[in-house]
């Protein structure tokens, strides 16, 4: 593990689109913890909420009342596989071809590595190649969808497949995150907070 935290090896490095315009915040609603994921757990509104892979109908919603400050978010402690959790927006979603960037706030523990995946008009499930890796708490990340290498993705297992080539980012119809490994309680897990998908109309933010 890295000096601030970060597991060693393939970690993005912090992208210069996150301060562009925030297309979607996914987030959680604060109510009780509940298993599985439904849409009624999703706070954010004109996405819908889809479960993926042997592992996805274990995803929790988790949330600890006597801990201070702890937050509504995704847990992957108790699933059987890997899974993934997509949102596919109501309308078409923007061109992201000008530049366009995921940030999220997520923690992982253990092997356990959180990706990116999008679900592409012509090439099918996608998962990024990078990955965040485990870290001693909470801790923002971000991607830039332009530097991400890609690999095809079985939706239905959750497993990694060959090398894409070339994505095409004006033809994305959802995007999500994935753990490509079983839960293990809270030593061999995923959490994620909230997750933003940010675009911008040049590289440098003009």
């Amino acid at each position: 593990m890295t000096a601030n935290g970060r597991s060693a090896g393939d970690e993005p490095q912090p992208s210069g689109l996150v301060g562009g315009d925030c297309l979607y915040r996914v987030s959680w609603a604060k109510t009780p913890a509940a298993r599985p994921l439904t849409q009624e757990q999703l706070a954010t509104a004109g996405l819908a909420l889809a479960l993926h892979g042997p592992g996805g109908m274990d995803l929790k919603k988790s949330h600890h009342d006597e801990l201070a400050g702890d937050p509504w978010y995704l847990w992957s402690g108790t699933c059987r596989g890997a899974w993934a959790v997509s949102f596919r927006p109501a309308t078409d979603l923007p061109d992201l071809g000008g530049g366009a960037a995921v940030r999220w706030r997520a923690r992982q523990s253990g092997s356990h590595r959180l990706r990116l995946v999008l679900e592409h008009e012509t090439q099918g499930w996608l998962v990024s190649r990078q990955a965040h890796g485990a870290t001693d708490g909470w801790r923002e990340f971000a991607l830039d969808l332009h530097s991400v290498a890609w690999h095809h993705l079985d939706i239905g297992a959750v497993i990694i497949g060959e090398p894409v080539a070339a994505v095409s980012l004006d033809r994305v119809r959802a995007f999500g995150v994935a753990d490509l490994a079983a839960g293990d309680g809270s030593d061999a897990c995923s959490r994620l907070e909230w997750l933003e998908l940010r675009a911008a109309t040049s590289r440098d933010g003009a």
